[in-house]
């Protein structure tokens, strides 16, 4: 599927983890171009968990794990260079008149204000 320039949507992707880069990418590949705000700054690490440990508690099964940060640099290869902004965070979201969503984020800690919002 290929949307023409005139009527693509403007997408803002809110979170740049394995989610957000798997969703910038599968939109990519479908002809549209979406940006994707991540609130850590240069690759921070937000959380961190002992996945393989609880899976084997919970579950009484043995996981097999890479590093996320591997796994981030293979989805993220398949994003458009210069769609993935760091330092953003969302502050709010709005529904439009017309049904569009816009998605406010807020660089931080300078303050500055982007928003991301669908054509009328």
């Amino acid at each position: 599927m290929s949307v023409s320039c005139a009527d693509q949507p403007r997408i803002a992707v809110v979170g740049g983890g394995i989610g957000g880069l798997a969703a910038a990418a599968f939109l990519g590949r479908a002809g549209l171009s979406a940006k994707v705000y991540e609130q850590a700054r240069d690759g921070w690490v937000l959380s961190a968990e002992n996945l393989a440990e609880s899976c084997e508690r919970l579950y009484g099964e043995r996981t097999y794990t890479s590093h996320r940060a591997d796994l981030l640099s293979v989805v993220q290869a398949a994003v458009p260079e210069g769609s993935v902004r760091l330092g953003m965070r969302c502050v709010r979201v709005e529904i439009g008149d017309d049904g569009g969503v816009a998605d406010l984020c807020r660089r931080h800690p300078g303050g500055s204000t982007t928003r991301s919002r669908p054509r009328s």
